[in-house]
């Protein structure tokens, strides 16, 4: 496995033995990471006070940044401790409710 692949499954995934697939979920259903894709066209500067009120408001690490390779850019939260869906997505809401207000349903996803 290179370090990459090393590094993603330690901060993202979870798996329930050596055997099984990785995934996002645990056997609980629950996650140690949220997702939020932003659709393009991208509003960097919305994007902008996104990171920076994380760290600064919330003393949050940056999150990962990719690229879905079709159509947005995605941001990668790690969490220490994995919650339940239930609680990621209202994490996922609220960071969408107070640093990307302007953001139209159709111009962003979040998983799992």
């Amino acid at each position: 496995m290179s370090p990459l692949h090393t590094e993603f499954h330690r901060l993202f995934l979870t798996s329930a033995g050596p055997q099984a697939p990785a995934t996002l979920l645990d056997e609980h259903g629950r996650t140690r990471a949220l997702v939020l894709e932003l659709t393009a066209p991208v509003d960097t500067v919305a994007m902008g006070a996104l990171w920076q009120g994380l760290q600064s408001e919330l003393g949050l690490p940056a999150p990962a940044v990719a690229v879905n390779g079709r159509d947005a850019l995605q941001l990668w939260f790690a969490l220490a401790q994995p919650v339940g869906l239930a609680q990621a997505r209202a994490s996922l809401d609220g960071l969408v409710a107070r640093y990307l207000p302007a953001l139209q349903v159709r111009q962003w996803r979040a998983w799992p």
